[in-house]
């Protein structure tokens, strides 16, 4: 497994967000981090990505360990689900910027020429709408070719055919063996997309299971359906 957790332990003076946790997250594969809000995705998510220090446990990417590895963070695409652009930045500047800090590097120019970069590129950040902020977070997250894609609520803010857009993307990113975490409350866009569910409970994992044994073991048709079914079982 490319990405493994030991042990993470997490808290926010006397809350415990974080507890004991440990996962792997193979590649080639969509896991799909589900739960309440309050249940420690977001902490997850920003122990993975280096913005949260856990004070307990260890992250490894390819066997090592990320602790202290600035370089660890080129692996990673990542689409926040409010992204914060300086609002005076022009698109063509922004990406200017993020060209230079990955200097050398091949880009992927799918996801520019599927969300229309030449029709954003002269525009003001803070003059996007909420679905063009989204797009433009989505093709900075693609154009480095990422082989760990972190994904939070990446469709909220896109049209019907720019989700259907960027759900193709993903699927051909998982293809070619990315590992890849997403957080939606959309059940039917996880059961589309993920592979494996990971739902999240007050900081512990309480269901870690593939998709189609979710719902085999449960008899359901549907994912939300396996879903309850199983957090009733667990009361």
């Amino acid at each position: 497994m490319p990405l493994e957790l030991y042990n993470i332990q997490k808290s926010y003076r006397n809350t415990r967000v974080i507890r004991n946790l440990s996962v792997a997250f193979p590649e080639g594969a969509i896991t799909a981090l589900v739960g309440p809000n309050g249940s420690g995705k977001t902490t997850l998510l920003k122990s993975i990505l280096g913005l949260v220090i856990a004070e307990k446990g260890e992250i490894k990417w390819n066997g090592k360990s990320i602790a202290g590895d600035h370089l660890f963070r080129k692996n990673i695409g990542y689409m926040p689900q409010m992204p914060e652009f300086p609002g005076n930045l022009k698109v063509h500047e922004l990406f200017k910027m993020v060209r230079q800090l990955h200097a050398g590097e091949q880009e992927d120019p799918e996801m520019l020429d599927i969300f229309n970069y030449k029709e954003l590129e002269s525009k003001a950040l803070g003059t996007l709408s909420g679905g063009q902020r989204q797009k433009v977070n989505a093709m900075l997250c693609f154009l480095f070719s990422p082989a760990l894609l972190i994904l939070d609520e990446p469709t909220s803010a896109l049209d019907p055919i720019s989700s259907e857009h960027f759900k193709n993307k993903l699927e051909a990113e998982k293809k070619k063996g990315k590992t890849i975490l997403i957080t939606s409350h959309l059940m039917n866009e996880m059961e589309q997309l993920a592979d494996k569910l990971l739902y999240l409970l007050d900081g512990n994992i309480v269901i870690d299971s593939t998709v189609e044994s979710l719902k085999q073991s449960t008899h359901s048709e549907r994912l939300g359906e396996a879903l309850l079914k199983m957090l009733n079982k667990n009361e």
